[in-house]
């Protein structure tokens, strides 16, 4: 918790609450918005099982949530706020690597899937 109360001392509560979509471009939010779900229902048209978009979509999702996202946060925030510990950065690039091989694995049997169907 020390590191969390250190970090939120230094950013104000309206800064720490506000949202980052509302921040960005809405030219640039609404462009990613539309072409994520196009490319969604393109590949969903195009491939006549749904479970093998589920498992890309699962391969790259999990892959993002659980390992490379809280790790590539933290590595921002400790370069933005300072207060890093080196066995945590050190644990961070381990869970980077590990999310990229649960990448390639999952996108494997993915690709794999389809091609024994």
């Amino acid at each position: 918790m020390r590191i969390t109360e250190t970090i939120l001392s230094r950013v104000s509560a309206v800064e720490a609450n506000r949202l980052a979509y509302k921040d960005m471009n809405m030219c640039y939010y609404v462009t990613a918005t539309l072409t994520v779900y196009g490319l969604a229902i393109l590949v969903a048209i195009l491939i006549d099982d749904i479970s093998k978009v589920f498992d890309f979509v699962g391969a790259i999702s999990s892959s993002a949530q659980c390992f490379i996202f809280p790790s590539w946060f933290y590595l921002g925030a400790t370069k933005q706020f300072g207060g890093a510990n080196s066995g945590l950065k050190c644990s961070c690039y381990c869970f980077i690597v590990i999310g990229f091989l649960n990448f390639v694995l999952g996108i494997y049997a993915a690709i794999d899937n389809i091609l024994k169907s």
